[in-house]
Order: C-alpha cells, then structure tokens, then sequence
C-alpha cells in the first residue's frame, strides 16, 4: 500500500483556526489544528478492526495538500477519481476562504486524467469479461436449479401415487379384517375345495389381503366344526 498526494498552490484568506468549525461536525475521526496547519483525517476498519488510514488533508496557509492510500490493482484508478471528487468537494466547503487560481485544480484534474483514461478499454474489457463469466454462471445454475424442481416435482408424483396405493391398501386390510367369521370360513372353504383339499395360508392370506392369524382362525373353525381334517403327514 502507498501514500498518494495532491497539493496545490492556494492562499488563506483568513486565519487558519477560523475554519476549525467548518470539519468538525462533517464525521471526520481527526481534525486537529497546529500553528501552522489543520490536519482532517478519515479512517476505515481493515478485517482485524484496526483503524488504517482512508485519506486526510492539510490546510496551510499557502497551500492545501490532499493525500490518500492506494493499494495495487485495477482499483486503484476507481479509488482514484473517487478520491478527487472528495477533494473537489474540499474546497468546496472552504470556499472563498482560499484564493486558488484554476491552473492549480486543472493541473491536477489532468494528471488524473491521463493516468486513468488509458486504462478505461482494459477496465470495460475486464468488466465485459466478468459479466460473460457471471452469464454463464447463472445460466448453469438456473439449468441445475430447474433439473432440482423436474427431479423435485417427480419425486413428489412417486410419493403421492405411493400414498395412494398405501391408502387403498389400507382400507381393503381394513375390509377384510372384519370379515364375519362366517364369511372367512366359506372363503376357507371355498379355497380349499377348489385348490383340490389343501391351502397355503401365505397365497390365502395374500389374495385376500388379510392377516395369517385371520386365516388360521378360520382353518381352526372349520376343524372344530367338523368340515375339514387334518391331512397326517
């Protein structure tokens, strides 16, 4: 990080401590006056919270200094203009208290100016080419996001349709399972005489879509009764 500096050729009209009040109410974190100077500062917080240095300025008597850090990079051409703006708007605010002869502030606006305008064709390419990058970005998450609400709206069709069947399964369970006992030992019945005097009560019980015990209860009916025997082995 450097310390850049602007300083022009102006002169005070007043005494120097007379422009003490027009900075100390306008947020700054210093405004300090010596002999022969006032010093305005502005800090900022870096990422471990300590105080660095934004920009200052100096107001003497014959001259008025603006000084700022600047860190390497492309940025620095935008911290650049921003920063001569806030300088502009410097003597603004001291107005016809300085005498400052135009030259002065265009010497410096076109040393600005040479330094940035040959870079603003790289800056818009790098803008361009960022913009194209976050394009495609966006476009391959839009694609994954739509992909998640097809894959998401086909998930929820399976489980409804599976709720469904569960709930028709539910409800013949619930039909069968109340079945008469007179009604479960003629389906007994009417099983075994067909299947030539023998029942597999796991293929019953999965026809009928009822519960092995259900079905043994009606084999033990049909048994006591005397309608079936038991087949010895």
């Amino acid at each position: 990080m450097t310390e850049k500096r602007i300083t022009i050729n102006a002169k005070c009209r007043v005494k120097l401590d007379k422009l003490m009040p027009l900075f100390s109410s306008l947020g700054y974190n210093k405004v300090e006056y010596k002999k022969d100077k006032i010093i305005i500062e502005k800090f900022t917080q870096d990422l471990q919270g300590e105080n660095t240095l934004d920009y200052g300025i100096l107001l003497k008597t014959n001259s008025l200094e603006f000084y700022y850090s600047q860190t390497e990079g492309s940025g620095k051409r935008k911290r650049m203009v921003e920063l001569f703006q806030t300088f502009m708007d410097v003597l603004t605010i001291i107005g016809k208290n300085y005498l400052v002869e135009p030259t002065e502030i265009a010497k410096n606006a076109n040393s600005v100016l040479k330094e940035v305008a040959p870079n603003l064709d790289k800056d818009l390419l790098e803008v361009n080419a960022q913009l194209e990058e976050s394009k495609e970005k966006h476009d391959d998450l839009k694609k994954r996001y739509e992909d998640l609400v097809r894959s998401s709206e086909e998930n929820a069709r399976i489980l409804l349709e599976c709720e469904r069947r569960r709930d028709e399964l539910r409800l013949r369970v619930e039909e069968l399972g109340k079945l008469s006992d007179e009604s479960l030992i003629q389906e007994v019945y009417q099983w075994i005489k067909i299947h030539g005097g023998s029942i597999d009560t796991t293929e019953f019980c999965k026809a009928y879509g009822i519960p092995p015990k259900r079905a043994e209860e009606g084999l033990e009916i049909l048994i006591k009764t005397g309608f079936i025997r038991r087949r010895s082995d």
